[in-house]
């Protein structure tokens, strides 16, 4: 049996998790908030399809007229297809994506600012924090990127790390391996582009490991997250 959240999470300092509450469904959708000063910013702002629910969630931490900044980790519309909703909502804000997610990110409409950040530096500074953006090219899109936190040390992943499964936790348990390698083996291409782009996570100090799919991975469970992403056949593998 899923679990059923009606509330954000605080998962640490400024940051709450505010996904989605369905639980009929394998492919469980999360979304992420930070709060820095008198700003905030939403971590792939969802799909328009669960916008009433998740914008109820972000109301009972933050004013939603505080959210500056979108960062999108790639362009599809479980990610992105809520934006003109937001900007109904707030207006038209900032939106955070290499270069060529944003290429498409803006057929939904947006009329917000598209900052594409390989052009910036790779870095987006909020009155407390640097978040840091990691290129991760065709995992799945050509335009993927992750997000660390410095100050949490929290890794959002977008579809990297993502999980299906029906008995969904918030929490990874002790069989999200599986449910893991159930959603990797058919999005990420290769496994030759799983491991060299996982390279640009080596050395990285994890606190846990927050994907768009699945469940959160806590520090116990990241190294063998990891390990189990880069020995995994997927993609064109598959069809040999």
């Amino acid at each position: 049996m899923a679990e059923k959240y009606e509330a954000p999470v605080e998962l640490g300092d400024g940051v709450h998790w505010v996904g989605y509450t369905e639980t009929d469904s394998v492919f469980r959708t999360n979304a992420y908030i930070i709060t820095s000063g008198d700003e905030a910013a939403l971590i792939d702002a969802g799909s328009a399809v669960y916008f009433d629910s998740m914008s109820k969630q972000i109301e009972q931490i933050v004013d939603v007229t505080k959210i500056n900044y979108f960062i999108q980790h790639h362009q599809d519309p479980d990610l992105c297809a809520s934006l003109p909703l937001w900007e109904k909502k707030i207006g038209p804000r900032k939106i955070y994506a290499q270069t060529k997610a944003n290429i498409l990110i803006w057929h939904y409409g947006v009329t917000s600012e598209l900052v594409n950040v390989d052009d910036i530096g790779w870095e987006l500074k909020l009155a407390d924090r640097t978040l840091k953006f990691i290129f991760m090219p065709y995992m799945h899109s050509p335009g993927e990127i992750m997000t660390y936190d410095p100050k949490t040390k929290i890794l959002f992943s977008g579809d990297i790390f993502g999980g299906l499964s029906m008995d969904w936790n918030l929490y990874a348990n002790e069989y999200y391996m599986d449910a893991m390698e159930s959603f990797m083996e058919n999005y990420m291409p290769s496994s030759e582009i799983v491991n060299e782009n996982l390279k640009r996570i080596d050395g990285l100090e994890i606190s846990m490991i927050c994907p768009q799919h699945g469940s959160i991975i806590l520090k116990n469970d990241v190294d063998k997250a990891v390990k189990t992403l880069k020995e995994l056949e997927c993609g064109s593998y598959l069809y040999e």
